[in-house]
């Protein structure tokens, strides 16, 4: 119960107090009074009808002493009047019924007026000669009973009325620091750390706020610092610090991590970029030189291959390595002659004049294959393009070529994934999540796509997603899932526990139609509290305002929003706004996870932030159960992966 509703009770019952021991104060002295009033009007009627009724009574004139006795009875003031002789006989009578008019029966039982029969004698001379009876009629002293208390009572819830209106106004008015200081907790949970500026006057609030404003400053400080030292761990240890790219062991995880999960990479190239002599070149032109030199080849790796690289990273020295998503020979040949392009303005400026040169060696990734293998492949082609001439490239000597993935490559694949649809040929399976939290319980099931060949066989999504959305048809997969999944929940026998997790593309994020076809779907399919929607870290750092807004309307119909390959720290920034429902961590600092303590440490320090902000923070690619102790150790929520449960047909 919040504060200010328990001070309007213990104001309620103060008032209620106060008026009901003033109440029962009036209303008995009233009684009273009335009590007094009765027996008084009654004894004196009695007396001055008495001496009027002494001579027609010893006269016996009947008549005329009836007469007397009705004039006083009629006024509606009495109940009884008798006159009796000295024998005790009635002589004359006159009674009324004892009825109450406009006084509720309940209030003329629960508090009685005393009606008592005045006596007077009546007498001739010295001798009595009757006795005269008269008792009053309550009737008038009850309504006016009645009129006090229900004035009173109305009276009372009047002021009561006021006062809680204006005591109300005024206790809002005190408890609004209250208020603020409940907003600046509740802010401080969620790694935010306000200042109230303007302080209450009353001097006990005042002192709260004082205080809550020192908390939130340190707090503040504390996490900042915190967070600020795990950020630099980070980037000391995957970020390469003069280019900003990753390193070598940033890439080494990645790469592994991919070639080990075919739902999300189906294969591609890796191109091996590097500049002939470096060493030579830092000892003529200096090391400043040379930085520049590296950050600008990183420039033009970014800006060449940004639309279809997985991975860009510096390698050391002058060796950078790019993972892209093409398998296509020509297509990453000429994506090979554009970097070279690019780079030449620093050969032709002076930057790296005369033998200074950079080389590309290419090679095809398969899935499934060592990484060891790729790089040593990498690296041949490399040292004969070096054999070459100025701007050389070359091609490794492939075991087995891959489907391509250039223009014609994409038409094919078009065409492909069309039939896909058409044919309803898309189906999904479902990867349980576990909750370290509930030995056997589930948090969610996530979907993952598939595609059913002529034969039977099942082609994992990360074989032609990236052509999909290359191709223009992501959106119609996207929206292919949402069905598939809303017709499975409608026939699951028995519902299914928790929600399920669909992956969105983030380009479908960016166009309002399908966002609106998508809540508006769920929404008409009564489906919207079981599903939650898994975003790649990638789309939100792109489209951070859509996302924003998709969060907002998902939000409104029901659904949640989560984040999906989320790899350092520094993304969190972006997801606080969001409020998702959980973050899982990228694959890669799973795999990483036995031999590498510095990921144990990141994992832990991005739980922590993840519980701050309210989410959960989930682990994928579990695959031992070493990995599944170390990370329950490390305060992760969830675990998915194949050691976990494998994706199986609903």
């Amino acid at each position: 119960m919040t504060l200010s509703r328990q001070l309007y009770l213990l104001l309620g019952a103060l008032l209620l107090l106060v008026f009901i021991g003033s109440f029962a104060i009036s209303l008995n002295n009233t009684r009273a009074y009335l009590n007094l009033q009765l027996a008084s009007t009654a004894q004196d009627t009695a007396t001055s009808l008495g001496l009027s009724v002494s001579t027609q009574l010893a006269k016996q004139d009947q008549a005329t002493l009836q007469s007397m006795v009705d004039a006083v009875f009629d006024r509606g003031d009495y109940r009884i009047i008798r006159v009796q002789d000295t024998a005790g006989r009635t002589l004359y009578e006159r009674l009324a019924p004892l009825v109450i008019d406009r006084v509720p029966d309940w209030f003329v039982r629960g508090f009685p007026l005393e009606t008592p029969t005045a006596e007077a004698q009546v007498m001739r001379g010295w001798s009595q000669i009757g006795t005269l009876q008269v008792a009053s009629h309550p009737g008038y002293a009850y309504q006016q009973l009645w009129r006090d208390a229900s004035g009173t009572l109305a009276w009372f819830l009047a002021c009561t009325l006021v006062g809680f209106a204006v005591g109300g106004g005024l206790l809002r008015l005190l408890l609004k620091p209250l208020r603020a200081v409940e907003k600046q907790a509740l802010a401080i949970a969620r790694r935010q750390y306000p200042v109230q500026e303007k302080l209450p006057g009353t001097r006990e609030l005042r002192r709260v706020v004082h205080a809550m404003n020192h908390l939130s400053r340190r707090v503040g400080h504390l996490f900042r610092a915190q967070a600020a030292l795990i950020e630099r761990l980070q980037h000391d240890n995957y970020i390469d610090p003069v280019t900003g790219l990753g390193n070598r062991r940033q890439f080494d995880q990645q790469l592994d991590h991919l070639l080990r999960s075919p739902d999300e990479f189906a294969g591609g190239s890796l191109l091996l970029l590097a500049w002939r002599d470096f060493k030579a070149y830092n000892d003529e032109h200096g090391y400043a030189a040379g930085d520049a030199l590296l950050r600008r080849t990183a420039e033009v790796l970014g800006a060449t291959c940004g639309p279809v690289a997985r991975l860009l990273c510096r390698l050391g020295g002058a060796d950078f390595a790019v993972l892209v998503n093409e398998t296509g020979r020509p297509a990453v040949t000429e994506l090979a002659q554009r970097i070279l392009h690019g780079l030449r303005p620093a050969t032709e400026h002076g930057a790296a004049p005369g033998r200074h040169l950079a080389d590309i060696g290419l090679t095809l990734c398969h899935p499934g294959e060592p990484a060891g293998i790729i790089l040593g492949r990498a690296d041949q082609a490399l040292r004969a393009a070096q054999q070459g001439g100025a701007d050389a490239f070359a091609w490794a000597h492939e075991a087995a070529p891959m489907a391509p993935q250039g223009s014609a490559g994409a038409q094919a694949w078009r065409q492909r994934i069309q039939r896909y649809l058409v044919e309803h040929a898309l189906c999904i399976t479902l990867q349980p999540v576990a909750d370290t939290r509930q030995a056997g319980g589930w948090l969610h099931h996530e979907v993952l796509l598939r595609a059913r060949e002529t034969d039977g066989s099942l082609v994992p999504a990360g074989a032609f997603l990236f052509m999909a959305e290359r191709t223009g048809l992501s959106q119609a997969l996207d929206r292919r899932v949402v069905e598939l999944a809303a017709d499975w929940l409608a026939s699951a026998q028995p519902p299914v526990p928790g929600r399920i997790a669909i992956n969105l593309n983030p380009a479908a994020i960016a166009d309002a139609h399908f966002v609106d076809w998508l809540t508006g779907f769920v929404a008409a399919r009564n489906i919207a509290g079981q599903l939650v929607f898994e975003l790649p870290e990638r789309g939100v750092t792109r489209h951070p305002r859509q996302v924003r807004d998709f969060a907002g309307k998902l939000a409104k119909v029901g659904s949640a929003l989560a984040v999906d390959h989320v790899l350092g720290l520094s993304s969190f920034n972006d997801l606080r706004p969001l409020k998702p429902a959980y973050v899982k961590l990228d694959g890669s600092h799973t795999r990483s996870l036995p031999d590498d303590p510095d990921s144990g440490l990141l994992i832990q320090a991005l739980a922590g932030l993840a519980h701050a902000m309210g989410a959960r923070l989930i682990a994928e690619a579990v695959e031992t159960a070493e990995q599944e102790r170390q990370l329950k150790a490390l305060n992760v929520d969830g675990l998915q992966g194949y050691w976990i449960g494998e994706p199986r047909l609903p």
